[in-house]
């Protein structure tokens, strides 16, 4: 977690103050919500790393002033994947991995990359 943390924290993503936001925010909702402490532990787990796939991103996409084309679009939206791979590997970290994977999907099955939809996308993915 420290290591995909300090890469969220690079100047090169600058996604880390994104990232304990989106992690508070969950944590608060999942409480809310009445979820156990074992099961917010995940959420915010999958929260934190959502955009760590943006570590194999190029520079050129993430730093671009301007709109992104179709193509370089299609580059970003690979960060879901790219980061569930990443942190699939790590053992504790499997369950966050779904979410990460997930963060972009939408409940009318609008989103990405799996165009899930409803009851396909489990509550975690849609905090």
């Amino acid at each position: 977690m420290e290591s995909f943390g300090d890469a969220l924290g690079s100047e090169r993503l600058r996604t880390e103050k994104h990232s304990k936001r989106v992690t508070a925010f969950t944590i608060a909702l999942a409480s809310a919500a009445g979820l156990p402490l074992d099961r917010i532990a995940v959420i915010a787990r999958g929260a934190f790393l959502h955009d760590v796939g943006k570590i194999a991103t190029h520079d050129v996409i993430l730093r671009k002033p301007s709109e992104l084309t179709s193509d370089e679009i299609t580059t970003m939206r690979e960060h879901c994947l790219r980061g569930y791979e990443m942190v699939k590997t790590v053992p504790f970290l499997v369950e966050a991995a779904e979410i990460v994977y997930a963060h972009h999907e939408r409940y009318d099955g609008t989103g990405y990359p799996r165009g899930l939809k409803g009851d396909e996308i489990l509550l975690e993915q849609g905090l």
